[in-house]
């Protein structure tokens, strides 16, 4: 007879380790931590990766032990698993972020239509901007210069927050300069130019410290 367990005797559980056990799961999760705006949950990271949440629960205590130590460390709360800056880096991190950086061209000018054109819309930001501002637009949301809202017509939309108005040294957004919204964007987004924020960046727990 053949050494070994027979596949007939084996547990349940021993075949769920095994099946647990897939080397893929570890990077993917590691990526979609990397890139959230926000926790992910077991839940989503199991609609996300079609990975049982037993399977994402061991891959993601590996990955906790792989960060132990580093700059970077994996963290659970109630609402999810999320990166963020460990400790012994978070005085640094917030040097760097306490900085003033200027925004880059392409933010100056979704701030610029956010600025005048609000409430405007994601969608009708993609058609003025000829590309999909998504990224841009979470950089100017986390430096507190946009906000989301409903417009009358019950859509998702964006604004400028009293942030915006101390940074751009205005009192109302009667103060913006008056333009021709018909002129190219280049002639109207430098009226915003000087706005510092963070630098723009691929996710969001940089602004995060591990306690």
């Amino acid at each position: 007879m053949a050494s070994g367990v027979p596949m007939s005797v084996a547990s349940p559980e021993l075949l769920a380790r095994s099946l647990d056990a897939k080397p893929e799961l570890g990077p993917t999760l590691e990526a979609l931590l990397f890139v959230a705006h926000a926790p992910l949950a077991l839940p989503r990271l199991a609609e996300l990766t079609g990975a049982s949440e037993r399977a994402i629960s061991t891959a993601l205590a590996r990955l906790q032990r792989h960060y132990r130590g580093r700059g970077l460390v994996i963290t659970r709360s109630a609402a999810g698993y999320q990166f963020v800056v460990a400790a012994q880096s978070r005085g640094c991190v917030r040097r760097y972020w306490d900085e003033p950086r200027m925004l880059s061209d392409e933010a100056t000018e979704t701030l610029a239509l956010v600025a005048y054109l609000q409430p405007i819309t994601h969608e009708q930001l993609c058609d003025y901007r000829g590309s999909d501002p998504t990224h841009v637009l979470e950089t100017l949301r986390q430096a507190d210069f946009i906000t989301t809202g409903m417009d009358d017509a019950g859509m998702l939309c964006y604004r400028t927050t009293s942030n915006f108005l101390a940074c751009s040294n205005l009192d109302s957004l009667d103060d913006l300069p008056l333009i021709e919204m018909g002129v190219q964007m280049d002639m109207y987004a430098g009226v915003l130019s000087s706005a510092a924020s963070p630098a723009e960046h691929t996710s969001a727990h940089s602004l995060e410290y591990a306690e």
